[in-house]
């Protein structure tokens, strides 16, 4: 599967800086918290962590559009740079 994430751009920014293949971040970019209210519910909050510094959470932060290819199969998330040449193929031509 074809991951395609695009970031949200500042105010006055109308297009991303590049498009990018990237591994998929193991990092999870919201700090989740829940807290048992008196009537039994929840209350949710979150917040957001520092970005990783490589993958594709990094370069979403970095204004970049990202590709990613995802396994949908057992053996891990997502597909290694080495072995996606068509999707890197995809990210250059997009450029």
């Amino acid at each position: 599967m074809l991951n395609v994430n695009y970031p949200e751009l500042d105010a006055g920014r109308d297009a991303p800086r590049d498009v990018v293949y990237a591994e998929p971040s193991n990092a999870v970019p919201f700090v989740w918290d829940y807290t048992l209210r008196d009537d039994g519910g929840l209350d949710i909050s979150y917040n957001g962590v520092e970005p990783p510094r490589s993958g594709d959470m990094a370069e979403i932060a970095k204004d970049n559009v990202t590709l990613t290819l995802i396994r949908t199969t057992a053996g891990g998330l997502g597909v290694p740079a080495r072995k996606a040449r068509g999707a890197r193929a995809v990210a250059s031509a997009l450029r």
